[in-house]
């Protein structure tokens, strides 16, 4: 593996961050739950966002006063089920869109050569996916970490550095390293890896929490691309 290190690797949360699904996702979550679980409805999980899929389910399961002996199996039997329904609910949520500047902005960092994108993402890789495809911006991620790599927030931003570091054949420094998201769990999990995290404010969650958080920087959105690069490539020059 090459020792360069020419690139700033981004990775970017979806829910909250890159995308809004205007509840696709809590419908397809709650729709699956209920069917693998042969019950009416699915129970409610308290502040999902930020969360990973298995982290949720597994709450659901307790939630529902269900074992979580045979975990695997469950939760297997879950991603068979969720992702048509994602589909279906996706289709029929007019209001589901790219976040203000997110088009733009992915398409600039993808024509400059200094920038590599990556996913970090508690979402399943195929749900993931699919919420990228509908707005025809999954081409600009060929790599990423999923919730269907790790329960952990923390392990799925490892799993995606390496895997970055695989495809471009490169070791990326930390300090050239940013998490990009909308919670402050994207932020908590930054620092944990010792990535550095950029809020933004475009989430469930108000700029005073993401603040509070204590991420190298917060942006009110992914709209002004000037700000934001005037945002990462300073950590670079200091």
């Amino acid at each position: 593996m090459s020792t360069e290190h020419s690139h700033i690797l981004l990775i970017f949360d979806i829910d909250g961050t890159l995308t809004y699904s205007d509840g696709a996702t809590s419908r397809a979550f709650r729709r699956a739950f209920a069917r693998l679980m042969g019950i009416s409805s699915a129970p409610d999980v308290r502040l999902p966002a930020g969360k990973t899929d298995p982290q949720i389910f597994r709450e659901m399961l307790g939630a529902a006063r269900v074992p979580a002996t045979d975990f695997p199996i469950l939760f297997g039997g879950f991603k068979e089920l969720f992702l048509p329904i994602l589909r279906e609910e996706l289709a029929k949520a007019t209001g589901a869109r790219l976040l203000p500047g997110v088009r733009d902005l992915l398409m600039t960092l993808s024509q400059d050569g200094r920038f590599a994108l990556a996913l970090g993402t508690g979402n399943i890789e195929d749900s993931a996916r699919e919420k990228l495809r509908i707005h025809d911006v999954d081409h600009f991620f060929r790599v990423g970490g999923y919730g269907s790599d790790s329960e952990d927030r923390s392990q799925v931003l490892q799993i995606a550095i390496r895997r970055s570091e695989q495809h471009w054949n490169t070791l990326f420094r930390l300090s050239d390293t940013w998490i990009i998201g909308d919670t402050p769990r994207d932020i908590a999990a930054g620092k944990s890896v010792g990535a550095n995290t950029l809020g933004v404010a475009s989430g469930a969650y108000p700029k005073a929490d993401l603040v509070a958080a204590n991420p190298d920087a917060v942006l009110d959105s992914l709209e002004d691309r000037r700000i934001f690069f005037d945002t990462i490539l300073k950590s670079r020059k200091s």
